[in-house]
């Protein structure tokens, strides 16, 4: 059974329990700010925001400890994800451990993520 049509032909809806208004969301309203933010790190290869703050949130999980003592991710472009370590001693365990990181990559953000692993030495 269809809804009946309102005056001015569209059919009735119920509001929004949350704002309380009957229409979802009108062309002329604002886009919600992690839309925004979404196609704009699209745009620059990066993935969601949501990922890109995984990845920050969950480093020393996803690192391991002692590299994550060491490492902080830098960027995640394209699938390329790069750390960069305080030592040349540590970009070298860092290498070594990439493919753990890629696979715990996987399996925490989802396939597709971070497909290569790129270790930059930068001392504090």
């Amino acid at each position: 059974m269809s809804t009946p049509p309102r005056p001015g032909g569209r059919p009735w809806r119920a509001p929004d329990p949350v704002t309380g208004r009957t229409e979802r969301r009108r062309p002329q309203d604002p886009a919600p700010v992690g839309e925004a933010l979404d196609r704009v790190l699209a745009g620059l290869g990066a993935p969601c925001a949501d990922v890109l703050a995984a990845v920050f949130e969950r480093w020393s999980v996803l690192a391991g400890r002692p590299l994550a003592d060491h490492a902080v991710p830098a960027s995640l472009e394209r699938g390329v994800l790069t750390v960069v370590v305080d030592d040349p001693a540590w970009a070298t365990e860092a290498r070594y451990r990439a493919a753990t990181l890629r696979a715990r990559c996987t399996t925490e953000l989802g396939p597709g993520v971070v497909l290569a692993v790129e270790v930059r030495v930068r001392r504090r």
